[in-house]
């Protein structure tokens, strides 16, 4: 008799720890999404942040801007290095979305807005492209692949 009523604690027993496992793993799922959701509304925070530092040093310098995009060989030494900078400050805030896309921190729909057809526009401009290739070395191997694909793209 006593042997039974051991039996049957050890069942309980291992019932009760089978479900505690299930409600343990169940409870690690919600906390990881919830996790993973902050994660990714900090890392687009963190890319706004610095997208509009970038458009307040892109509206200082407006027509340094409209006449680099216009037409790079008119801009003096001077002007070329700050051009330049802007466009490197951009692509570094682009290589970001990127990387934060690529590690899961940036959603889809969030990617897919910082990669739509206005930067990919502006990355078609003959410009553009040659402080690519300027500032190609500069940039990691996964996003170079994905610049190097959206000029292949870009109409002639």
């Amino acid at each position: 008799m006593n042997n039974e009523k051991l039996q049957r604690y050890s069942l309980v027993a291992e019932i009760l720890g089978g479900l505690a496992v299930v409600l343990s793993i169940i409870y690690l799922a919600v906390e990881i999404q919830s996790n993973t959701h902050a994660i990714q509304t900090q890392s687009h925070q963190g890319l706004l942040e610095l997208l509009n530092e970038l458009a307040y040093m892109r509206f200082e310098n407006a027509d340094l801007m409209l006449k680099g995009d216009g037409n790079y060989e008119e801009l003096n030494e001077s002007e070329r290095y700050q051009y330049t900078e802007l466009w490197s400050a951009r692509l570094n805030i682009y290589e970001q979305a990127f990387n934060a896309y690529s590690s899961g921190t940036l959603s889809k729909e969030l990617w897919q807005a910082w990669d739509g057809d206005g930067q990919r526009r502006r990355i078609c401009m003959e410009s553009s492209q040659r402080i690519w290739v300027r500032l190609f070395d500069g940039f990691g191997p996964d996003f170079q692949l994905h610049m190097d694909g959206i000029i292949m793209g870009c109409p002639e």
